[in-house]
């Protein structure tokens, strides 16, 4: 016979929690990824302006931003929900935290909801660019 008693206690956090939290997250996440984009701009402007650049090479410039803003909205959901913090800041201030009924951490399960978040803001992204 299982003990389940561990069980009952738990709270499931609401849908509007849960969007909340995500929000927020996804307002830190961009928040970076602007931060980075005008230190981009401030470093290429010169070169855009005088054209010393080419097309090609502001396109390629793009395209590494686009990868580098997946990675990193990557590596948050993953690092503060599995590693760092055991939650993501909106989490945090949504007081929402995921883990695994038996209170284990669960860094494989996060590593595929890290990729679920993300993959379709960056097709969103990847289509609008087209």
């Amino acid at each position: 016979m299982t003990d389940t008693s561990h069980n009952a206690d738990i709270q499931y956090a609401s849908v509007w929690r849960r969007l909340a939290a995500f929000i927020i997250d996804f307002a830190v996440w961009e928040l970076f990824a602007v931060v980075i984009g005008g230190i981009l701009f401030v470093v290429f402007q010169d070169m855009i302006k005088h054209h010393a650049i080419s097309p090609q090479i502001i396109d390629d410039i793009i395209w590494i931003k686009f990868g580098f803003d997946y990675l990193t909205g990557f590596m948050y959901f993953w690092l503060c929900d599995g590693v760092f913090m055991k939650a993501t800041f909106g989490k945090k201030l949504m007081k929402i935290h995921v883990t695994k009924l038996d209170g284990m951490p669960l860094l494989q399960d996060l590593f595929l909801r890290s990729l679920a978040k993300t993959a379709p803001i960056i097709l969103l992204g990847y289509f609008g660019m087209q």
